[in-house]
């Protein structure tokens, strides 16, 4: 006899039972029928056609977040306190870092000017170390140490969306790079931020 149990407790098939436990199938689907059973297909796929997506299937259509052709890459952290001592220092070369364009975009963020610079500040230094990551086993083709940073400048769309812009010289040897930039500022955790990846638009 079977033991009584309550419906909210699980069943606990026995050893007899488990042999006789029935198993789940499609309903209708015979043992011979399942061994046929078509495989579901994207409606109008053929298995030996690739598929051509209409426009609104490309709306759809998953992407591709891979980032392709990247040749360098660069990150910079500056800790926002002392970026700003720094930067109030009388003839500090950081004052001479920034265009007249930035340091109004600065003045106009959502942060303050100092954590907008510092961030700025990371954004050139990764462009450098990005740029200098392609010269790897060979020498620099301009000295870091003599790039007058203002020839790499951030600037920002209306959303606040941030992107490089190159000039003079730098601008001429990385003509062959598209940057991609990323900047992050916390004032609580006193701590800007910059990643950069260069595109070769040579392997395009």
């Amino acid at each position: 006899m079977t033991e009584s149990r309550s419906s909210s407790e699980p069943h606990r098939w026995s050893s007899s039972e488990r042999g006789e436990r029935p198993v789940e199938t499609t309903p209708g689907w015979s043992s011979s029928e399942r061994s046929e059973r078509p495989v579901e297909t994207t409606p109008g796929w053929s298995s030996s056609e690739p598929h051509r997506w209409s426009s609104s299937e490309r709306s759809e259509r998953p992407v591709d977040t891979t980032l392709t052709n990247a040749a360098g890459v660069g990150i910079d952290v500056v800790g926002i306190t002392t970026f700003a001592e720094q930067l109030a220092e009388p003839g500090t070369r950081f004052a001479q870092a920034f265009t007249t364009g930035e340091r109004r975009a600065a003045r106009s963020g959502s942060g303050s000017e100092a954590e907008s610079l510092a961030a700025r500040w990371a954004a050139k230094e990764a462009v450098i170390k990005a740029w200098s990551s392609t010269c790897f086993g060979n020498p620099e083709v301009i000295d870091p140490e003599h790039v007058d940073l203002r020839e790499i400048e951030v600037r920002v769309d209306t959303w606040g969306r941030p992107a490089i812009r190159l000039h003079g010289e730098i601008a001429r040897s990385m003509g062959d790079y598209t940057v991609l930039v990323s900047l992050t500022h916390d004032e609580s955790a006193d701590v800007a931020a910059a990643y950069v990846v260069l595109q070769d638009r040579r392997l395009a």
